[in-house]
């Protein structure tokens, strides 16, 4: 036996040599030290306090918060690696002058069976800046159309203010903060929540996750109203210019237009009236035509429900010369019928001119009014106008010389003017007894009033209460 093992001892040598070198081969050559890549993988910022704690905020560059690592093994145990397993983070205290930080790798499993692992991105790159904050305005705008027969009201949000912070840069640049609400088909008021987003000056939404807003959604309450047609009319004031009068053609366009709201105002509106303060013919020779924006007299709650209609409306007045024909009509082809008391058509004539602040006229009329046989209780009236017909026509020149003097001495033709005229419009009150001459009532209240309101006027100049009025003056 002992022959057996010692024979050719050096070629046994040899043989286990080889053997063992041949194991060694085979063993690399099925397990060799092999390196693989294992791609986004997300770097985690740690401390990031030490550039936000200054009242700063920072960006990542180029990208660089996704990096390849490169882990270097034997094939078996790189067989068992998987990306979950490869952490990589950035320490903000490492910092550099060059607003980069060191990226640092490594394995959570098998690491210490694993020869290397690198990044093939070595730093992140960071921009920092200051940080900025402002308050923006919350608007709600609505998409879709509502039912046929409605428009769109108002529409609130519960919050109409934020505040945005961070980076100066695009801070600066936001200018709106807007919600949106579909209201396709809504025929009664809607509640909902929307989400509110940030905008700039070119309507384009900032998305960049540095930007915090203290509000990211609000509450809106969507009113929908109901629309109806109402007709226009318009009235004027004024008079055209003497020898001028209006037609009676008075119109408007357009004449009916679409109003929006809801509640008793708009079911009670049938018609729009363009008051005479805003359509003046004073003193007109040609036709009128008036621009007036009908906005202005819409009753509270109601608006326009056409967005394409400005609300303007045009008024126009004819207007026309005064003309007069001779026409000679057969005496057999006139037949009066359905004459009045004859003191009415004058006192009625005198009543518009008075109206129309054509007081010469109205004085003429209801002197004439006052020349036909009037019943006891409506002879009064007439005097009272006349009365005051009489005073409207005094100016304001006269008056301020009338009221300016101290005495019946110091009265100038104008003063002179207004006194003589009040002792005339005294003298037609008193008259008959519709006001007493002295302090006695008279057996008409307003003569009465009008006629003491004219001894006060009277008393600086003594000419109240005279013998000639005392002779006209008579008791109830």
């Amino acid at each position: 036996m002992k022959k057996l093992l010692t024979d050719n001892i050096g070629l046994k040598v040899l043989a286990l040599v080889a053997a063992t070198i041949l194991w060694l081969v085979v063993v690399n050559v099925d397990d060799p030290v092999i390196e693989k890549r294992f791609s986004g993988i997300s770097v985690e910022v740690t401390n990031d306090e030490a550039i936000t704690g200054q009242n700063k905020t920072y960006e990542i560059l180029d990208g660089s918060d996704t990096v390849t690592v490169i882990v270097k093994g034997k094939r078996s145990i790189l067989d068992q690696m998987s990306k979950d397993y490869i952490k990589a983070t950035a320490d903000i205290k490492n910092l550099t002058i060059m607003d980069t930080v060191p990226i640092e790798v490594r394995s959570t499993r098998l690491s210490d069976r694993l020869e290397s692992i690198v990044s093939t991105t070595k730093n992140l790159k960071v921009h920092i800046e200051d940080l900025d904050r402002k308050q923006v305005m919350i608007t709600v705008a609505a998409t879709g159309t509502v039912n046929a027969g409605s428009v769109l009201g108002t529409v609130k949000p519960d919050v109409n203010i934020l505040t945005v912070s961070g980076p100066v840069s695009v801070v600066r640049n936001i200018v709106a903060a807007r919600a949106e609400i579909d209201v396709t088909g809504l025929g009664k008021d809607v509640s909902t929540t929307a989400v509110v987003h940030l905008y700039d000056a070119n309507d384009e939404m900032i998305t960049d996750p540095r930007v915090q807003s203290t509000v990211t959604s609000v509450h809106v309450d969507a009113q929908i109203l109901e629309t109806k047609e109402v007709e226009i009319t318009a009235v004027t004031s004024g008079s055209p210019a003497e020898g001028y009068a209006l037609t009676g053609v008075l119109s408007c366009d357009p004449a009916r237009i679409r109003v929006a709201g809801k509640g008793s105002t708009y079911q009670e509106l049938s018609r729009l009236v363009i008051p005479e303060s805003a359509v003046s013919v004073a003193g007109a020779t040609e036709d009128v035509r008036q621009i007036v924006n009908i906005n202005n007299y819409l009753p509270e709650g109601i608006r326009l429900a056409e967005d394409d209609f400005d609300g303007n409306v045009e008024v126009y007045a004819q207007i026309e010369q005064l003309m007069s024909i001779e026409v000679e009509v057969p005496v057999e082809n006139i037949s009066i019928i359905n004459v009045p008391e004859g003191y009415k058509i004058r006192y009625n004539l005198g009543n518009y001119h008075f109206a129309k602040g054509q007081y010469k006229k109205a004085e003429e009329d209801y002197h004439k009014a006052l020349m036909h046989l009037i019943p006891y209780e409506k002879e009064c009236p007439v005097k009272v106008n006349l009365a005051l017909s009489m005073i409207n026509q005094l100016s304001d020149d006269e008056w301020e010389s009338f009221l300016a003097a101290e005495s019946a001495d110091d009265m100038d033709a104008k003063a002179r003017h207004v006194e003589e005229t009040l002792q005339t419009a005294r003298s037609v009150l008193i008259e008959d007894g519709c006001a007493h001459a002295d302090d006695e009532e008279g057996h008409d209240e307003q003569a009465q009033i009008l006629k003491d309101e004219i001894d006060e006027l009277l008393k600086k100049s003594g000419g109240q209460g005279g013998d000639e009025d005392n002779d006209q003056g008579g008791s109830d």
